[in-house]
């Protein structure tokens, strides 16, 4: 007689709990990576994606984190195309069983940042290796700093796909940028980028994140930098701290860390608009 297995206590962030506790839908494994699965399920607003995350990797805000004592060689087992039942807080892969225990938060809030603050993680990001073109990401800058919705749109279009690594450096950069401009109170800027995105450049799992950002939802390596850096205001930052959660935030993946931080240290840098558009 086959024994059911046990389900394993799980923590989600935000989408990733709300998609759980939705009715069950069938979806299918998407990506299997040595740290991570990444499952897509249908929705009624189109395809979503949930990542079983391992102790070792990056708190992407649609993760659903395992507990620390998981073997990560148990998700290696499956492979893309199979079937995972999704929802009523529960997650059905094979005989791996999964239950939502906690939600951990992924939203971004608006605030001030310190030019002290934003001057730490300029520091930190100097030498690190990019995973795109400094060209591309320096019309980007450029264009947020005219207010050139035209030169915007360019170098978001330029950007999507591009770059090394499974989540492209460019898109990395994007999703950065669009979770400094929220905590900088730009989101008319934020719509301009969401509306200079061609989806199709990209893959799904990037697509996926990207996604997320412009709807304010950010890692817990992004969020950890953002607490200490507006907890810093308007006094001088904590430096061992900050230095910390920035250095955790560069180690994500080989290039990703660099590349979110790059395009958040752009985002912050933005002036909120004064309410006469002046």
């Amino acid at each position: 007689m086959n024994q059911v297995a046990a389900a394993i206590p799980a923590a989600a962030g935000t989408p990733a709990a709300r998609l759980l506790r939705e009715q069950v839908r069938t979806g299918r494994v998407l990506a299997v990576f040595s740290s991570a699965l990444v499952v897509t399920v249908p929705s009624p607003t189109g395809e979503r994606q949930l990542s079983l995350l391992t102790r070792t990797a990056a708190g992407v805000p649609n993760g659903v984190r395992l507990p620390a004592g998981f073997d990560g060689a148990r998700l290696r087992m499956f492979s893309p195309g199979e079937p995972a039942d999704i929802g009523h807080g529960r997650i059905e892969l094979g005989t791996l069983r999964i239950r939502l225990v906690r939600e951990w938060t992924t939203r971004v809030r608006s605030g001030a940042v310190s030019p002290v603050a934003l001057s730490s993680l300029a520091a930190a990001i100097r030498g690190q290796q990019p995973g795109v073109d400094s060209g591309l990401v320096a019309a980007l800058g450029a264009a947020l700093d005219d207010d050139d919705a035209a030169a915007l749109a360019d170098a978001v279009f330029g950007l999507v796909g591009v770059g090394s690594g499974l989540t492209p450096g460019g898109d990395d950069v994007l999703a950065g940028v669009t979770v400094g401009l929220l905590v900088a109170g730009r989101g008319d800027l934020i719509g301009q980028v969401a509306a200079a995105v061609p989806w199709a450049h990209t893959n799904a799992v990037s697509a996926e994140l990207l996604r997320l950002a412009l709807c304010g939802h950010a890692s817990t390596e992004i969020l950890a930098v953002l607490r200490r850096l507006m907890g810093a205001w308007p006094t001088p930052i904590p430096t061992a701290a900050t230095a910390t959660a920035i250095s955790r935030l560069l180690a994500v993946g080989h290039t990703s860390g660099a590349d979110l931080a790059t395009g958040l240290l752009l985002g912050l840098a933005q002036r909120p608009r004064s309410d006469d558009g002046a």
